[in-house]
């Protein structure tokens, strides 16, 4: 079992209907971590994903930059050292609206199996 990961060591990959992000799986299943994941995300300028929701808990702590989440249909903005959190079955979306690249540490419980358990709304 590991203990300790580098980001560096980490391949990137991008979710389903997110646009100019790359998120890192940090601890998962692969690390023996049973009931929750956190993954490390950036989002460029203008990017984002768009409303969707899913079963799991998500919380996003925002290490640099500014973002707007909209959640079930109301906005905030946030920036460095601010956290989110979002309940299951909750509709939400997220957009970098900052002038630098957004960095946010995403915690889930449960942990995703698949990638698939984004649902879009429409």
């Amino acid at each position: 079992m590991k203990y300790v990961v580098n980001l560096d060591e980490i391949e990137s990959f991008t979710p389903p209907h997110h646009v100019n992000t790359q998120d890192k799986k940090l601890i998962d299943e692969s690390l023996g971590a049973k009931n929750f994941a956190l993954w490390y995300g950036e989002v460029e300028i203008g990017g984002g994903v768009d409303t969707h929701s899913h079963e799991m808990e998500q919380a996003f702590y925002i290490l640099e930059g500014e973002a707007l989440f909209e959640i079930e249909g109301v906005e905030y903005q946030v920036k460095e050292n601010t956290v989110v959190f979002i309940p299951p079955n909750t509709k939400h979306k997220i957009l970098n609206i900052g002038e630098k690249m957004l960095k946010i540490l995403i915690v889930m419980a449960p942990q995703p199996k698949t990638l698939d358990v984004w649902k879009v709304e429409k």
